[in-house]
């Protein structure tokens, strides 16, 4: 056999379309006279430049390097499927190594890197869209070619649908005037437009702004570099995203203010997309709409985002405010000292990300192997299906690893999931002598799935293997485990929980000599100890809003006393966040109903539902005699107006 690295185009049938034999056929049949009607399918037959490869409910397109013909051949589909509703597939653009027949032009097998990993990416894609790997994407060149649709957006059915699309858009007189724009335009071809900014804030607006998200055909996100870290912004983007995983819908388009490539890099949740318009100035709208139209008509094209080694390495500049705690000794030993589960433990925004990234960098300087999964990527069907959960995580560690498992040849469907991933890791520590690390992050996205006891029964079992099979590899097996709720709640079997027998580490907030460290290290912009004594009264060494004040003064945005008196506003230093923490916490019952109550007291004398939710997100903290209370001078100023009813 020769191999070659090839462009993958791969295609899936998928949903009612294959319920039957008969109507796998028939939607085969479909999709091949579909590619026949392609013109850049046929422009690269014609030329030879592509072969394909049927297997089951799936077909494979593979085209020489360089040619570029797979978008436009994906794009043609895309646009003819529109017209098929009942047909749903699943598109896949991939670049790897692919065995061939000594015969390439007429392969009767097609193995490989290439094809395995294009066959897992179809179960991630969703129906409608054209998933583009970071392979494939890494070897383009320029912005991604839009659909070949007509130029006021219309598909071949003459007319794009009416929408209910959602702008969202933040805090900068450029980006508003983008949005209103855009949303006269829309109104204009007859959609029913939403924009966040048009709602007044307060619980009312909190209790319906996920579900005006989620109910969205499209989102469009006005952006520039100087909002894209606005943290009330990634929070609604994040609503979208999980919505999209879980059907389909809806449509996530950043506009651009200012061109993407400058400045800061944007969240991931904004380079998701490969189309990414950028506004121009005044007199630009139209052209940006014409765009806009028909990327909306096309379908979207969209980045391998759905994968789970996530969890990062701080960046040189966060390295230079990072305040060590004792914490982070005890974290570090630990790793070094190979124990079985170190488990990481603390609210939203104390800093467990950053802490299991050194840890990463440590692993990385002692020479031993690592993996690190951010289980907060998992779509919710990944948390439904056993197999499709073990397929993700084994994947992204045999990716991580350099691992060699085909996961449809050599997972057993005789054996139990459990049995099947405790052979895996054994398999995967035995092919080595140096240590293993596993750094899992945002665990608690398993805790309310049906998965959790199963899967975290199993990290047990790996801790105990160590004493009950000696001779085994367990001791070269670490795992760190971040996460931020009582695992109790969710998870009842004391036996089959690995959270109370590991080295615990919670994080604490920052102390007022650590404020100290971090003013010098932002050259002093808070001129007097008083001054210190007043910026730790207001947020009690919360390490995020913490380092945001000193930014904010440091940088010459405001004074110290101007931040003071506009703490707690929503246009002051911390109103992204504020509005943010209103919009968690008010869109259950049973965790307003709580807050409410804490605001009130100001403890809470007894167990009420909702808490742990507020005690992982930072809102609340368990005193040592058991109650509770908000933790922050700052949430108890803005929150006791919505909580007393004093604003709505």
């Amino acid at each position: 056999m020769s191999t070659a690295f090839q462009q993958i185009l791969g295609l899936e049938v998928a949903g009612p379309a294959r319920s039957s034999p008969r109507d796998l056929g028939l939607s085969m049949a479909i999709l091949s006279e579909l590619l026949v009607a392609s013109e850049a399918c046929e422009a690269a037959r014609l030329q030879r430049k592509v072969v394909s490869y049927s297997s089951d409910s799936a077909i494979f397109l593979l085209f020489d390097e360089g040619d570029a013909s797979p978008f436009g051949c994906a794009l043609d589909l895309s646009e003819m499927l529109r017209d098929l509703p009942l047909m749903s597939v699943r598109m896949v653009l991939h670049r790897g190594a692919v065995e061939f027949e000594p015969d390439r032009t007429r392969p009767s097998v097609v193995i490989g890197e290439g094809i395995d990993e294009a066959r897992r990416l179809l179960e991630d894609a969703v129906p409608g869209d054209i998933f583009v790997s970071e392979y494939f994407a890494e070897g383009m060149t320029g912005r991604a070619p839009l659909p070949s649709v007509a130029s006021q957006g219309a598909g071949r059915s003459g007319r794009i649908e009416p929408m209910c699309i959602a702008i969202l858009t933040h805090t900068l007189e450029n980006d508003y005037r983008v949005a209103e724009a855009l949303r006269a335009a829309f109104i204009a071809d007859g959609h029913e437009v939403w924009n966040d900014e048009n709602e007044t804030s307060g619980v009312a607006w909190a209790k319906q702004i996920e579900a005006r998200i989620r109910d969205s055909d499209a989102i469009i996100a006005v952006v520039s570099h100087a909002i894209a870290s606005n943290e009330l912004l990634q929070y609604e983007l994040e609503i979208a995203a999980e919505e999209r995983r879980n059907r389909g819908r809806p449509h996530i388009l950043p506009v651009w203010v200012d061109e993407p490539e400058a400045g800061n890099p944007p969240p991931v949740l904004l380079s998701q997309s490969l189309y990414q318009p950028v506004w121009a100035g005044e007199g630009h709208t139209e052209e940006v709409m014409k765009e806009v139209r028909t990327i909306l008509a096309g379908g979207q094209a969209v980045r391998e985002a759905d994968r789970l080694d996530t969890t990062g390495r701080e960046s040189a500049t966060d390295a230079n405010y990072y305040v060590r705690r004792a914490a982070d000794d005890a974290f570090e030993n630990a790793i070094r000292n190979r124990e079985s589960i170190v488990l990481l433990k603390g609210p939203r925004q104390i800093g467990k990300t950053t802490l299991l990234g050194r840890g990463i960098g440590l692993v990385d300087n002692l020479g031993w192997r690592l993996a690190a999964t951010d289980f907060q990527m998992l779509a919710a069907r990944q948390l439904e299906s056993e197999r499709a959960f073990y397929r993700v995580v084994v994947t992204t560690l045999c990716r991580q690893l350099g691992f060699d498992f085909d996961f449809d040849a050599e997972w057993m469907d005789g054996l139990s999931p459990l049995l099947n991933m405790d052979r895996f890791i054994r398999d995967l520590l035995e092919v080595s002598d140096r240590p293993l690390v596993w750094f899992m992050d945002e665990a608690d996205r398993l805790f309310s799935s049906p998965l959790a006891t199963d899967f975290f029964g199993l990290v047990r079992s790996w801790h105990n293997a160590r004493a009950t099979d000696p001779s085994g590899p367990w001791d070269r097996l670490t795992i760190a485990i971040g996460y931020a709720a009582e695992a109790h709640l969710f998870i009842r079997d004391l036996n089959k929980s690995p959270f109370n027998v590991g080295r615990r580490i919670e994080l604490p907030m920052l102390t007022r000599e650590n404020l100290t460290d971090l003013n010098a290290r932002f050259g002093g912009p808070l001129s007097a100890p008083s001054e210190i004594d007043a910026l730790f009264e207001l947020l009690n060494g919360q390490p995020y809003l913490t380092r945001r004040a000193f930014e904010t003064v440091a940088n010459g945005q405001m004074t110290f006393a101007e931040l003071l008196a506009r703490a707690d506003r929503e246009d002051g230093p911390f109103g992204d966040h504020l509005r943010r923490i209103l919009l968690s916490v008010s869109q259950f019952p049973e965790v307003w109903g709580a807050l409410v109550e804490s605001i009130v007291s100001p403890y809470l004398p007894r167990e009420s539902e909702g808490l742990h939710r507020l005690v992982a997100a930072n809102v609340l903290v368990r005193t040592p005699g058991g109650k509770y209370e908000l933790p922050l001078e700052l949430y108890r100023r803005y929150l006791r107006r919505y909580a007393t009813g004093e604003a709505s």
